[in-house]
């Protein structure tokens, strides 16, 4: 068992990871495209070919984008723009999926025990509460932006969720979203271009 020390400095860098990757969202709302031009604007200085880079490079952006806290709907509608809606739901879906386990793996490592010793029995008992639910709960969080996607992941980590349910909860949550937003955005690029 870790001695108080070593679970205090566990919490800390926890406080300190959510911390600075809500700065970076915050960030991104502040200086990202705030309209449709601006995204535009972003996508025409960005969009390179498909074939001049590899299948990986681009899950690795993808990947990449979601540890870093780009939230999920500009990682969507990125990938779309740039690779289509088919290829774009894959690699959405693969990439943060792998970002997910990322940063679930980092909660899981300052563990539980920090997780309660920063937020109390309280939190606890709201993170027994959500393993019960597990697959169901990770399906509805996925499909409400209630925090910034890699906060979130790091939150899961450190809670009981079982990482089966995690990850299966990840992917069937953010399935239906990816999918419209994809689909969208490919509708309103040809809608643009006539």
């Amino acid at each position: 068992m870790p001695s108080n020390r070593a679970l205090a400095v566990r919490a800390s860098l926890l406080v300190l990871l959510v911390l600075c990757l809500v700065g970076l969202a915050v960030l991104w709302k502040a200086y990202g495209p705030g309209d449709v031009a601006g995204f535009k604007e972003l996508v025409a200085r960005t969009r390179i070919s498909v074939r001049e880079l590899s299948a990986w490079c681009v899950l690795a952006c993808v990947f990449l984008a979601s540890v870093l806290s780009v939230p999920l709907g500009a990682i969507i509608v990125a990938s779309s723009l740039l690779l289509g809606p088919w290829l774009g739901i894959i690699h959405t879906l693969l990439g943060t999926t792998l970002g997910a386990i990322c940063s679930y793996s980092i909660g899981n490592y300052l563990g539980h025990e920090g997780l309660r010793h920063f937020g109390g029995e309280r939190i606890n008992q709201v993170s027994r509460r959500l393993a019960e639910r597990g697959l169901l709960a990770v399906i509805i969080i996925r499909m409400l932006p209630i925090a910034p996607f890699a906060v979130v992941n790091m939150i899961a980590g450190a809670s009981h969720l079982r990482f089966k349910d995690f990850v299966l909860g990840s992917i069937l949550g953010m399935l239906p979203g990816t999918v419209l937003i994809a689909f969208s955005v490919d509708q309103l690029q040809r809608w643009l271009s006539r």
